[in-house]
């Protein structure tokens, strides 16, 4: 993300990773205003370590809890 959006665009969007689960889902908190410069920046995520990864989004909440329980549910 880092490279995508650069150091200013980063920290303006205030990326947070909110709760991760064991079967590789999780929640990202960003601000709304860069809600799709973060959903890019994910899509070029294609490599964690030695792991290829494939980073896709499920979902956007304007509400962590709902967000928490609509993914909840998924599982």
């Amino acid at each position: 993300m880092l490279q995508f959006l650069g150091e200013l665009g980063y920290g303006k969007a205030g990326v947070m990773i909110v709760d991760a689960w064991e079967d590789n889902k999780g929640v990202i908190k960003t601000n709304t205003q860069s809600v799709d410069s973060v959903k890019t920046a994910l899509t070029m995520v294609n490599r964690i370590g030695d792991q290829e990864v494939l980073v896709k989004t499920i979902s956007v909440s304007g509400m962590l809890k709902k967000a928490k329980n609509r993914f909840t549910q998924r599982r």
